[in-house]
């Protein structure tokens, strides 16, 4: 009989997150996400299996955030990303739509405070090379060219091993994200 690959086991052990972070991540890398499960517990944001190594948090239906340990799959020690959903919902890009998500996310950054639009922009997604939208496309906000930036995740934001600074952010964002759903 054949080994279970690594995703396979994930997917029947079914393990919290505090115990593969514990696995793949250093202690001081553990005691920050830690602080923000412990938040994510106090306001009621069940996490639910997304896929391997990665937890996700909906509200209404929709996705609001990401927890991604160990860059997924990949199982990389020390690293840990948060993703979180901005003006729609995780889609394809398609060619013919480019024009509608630079507009939603214009609209979409216009309704927050300045220090969160530029945040915003300076965590856009980057093309990673998957072979769906390589070598990424060119996205324009605020009068502003964007290279590069990663078609399938456009709707998207990541910090990897975020600091204090950046959850006090990531908070602001995911208040953000519920509020858009709550007027969508």
């Amino acid at each position: 009989m054949s080994e279970l690959s690594y995703n396979k086991r994930f997917q029947q052990e079914r393990p919290d997150i505090r115990t593969l972070a514990a696995r793949f991540m250093n202690e001081m890398l553990c005691s920050q996400l830690e602080s923000f499960v412990q938040y994510i517990e106090q306001n009621k944001m069940p996490l639910s299996i997304a896929r391997c190594n990665t937890w996700q948090s909906n509200f209404k239906g929709k996705a609001v955030f990401r927890i991604e340990i160990a860059n997924g799959q990949a199982c990389m020690n020390d690293i840990y990303g948060i993703k979180i959903y901005t003006a729609g919902d995780p889609e394809h890009y398609r060619a013919e739509n480019r024009s509608i998500i630079q507009a939603n996310l214009e609209q979409y950054l216009t309704s927050l405070e300045s220090d969160m639009a530029d945040y915003f922009k300076s965590h856009l997604p980057r093309c990673r090379g998957c072979g769906k939208c390589k070598p990424g496309v060119v996205l324009e906000l605020f009068g502003r060219t964007h290279s590069a930036v990663c078609a399938c995740y456009m709707y998207e934001m990541r910090v990897n091993n975020p600091d204090e600074v950046d959850y006090e952010m990531i908070k602001k964002f995911i208040d953000a994200r519920k509020q858009f759903i709550i007027e969508s």
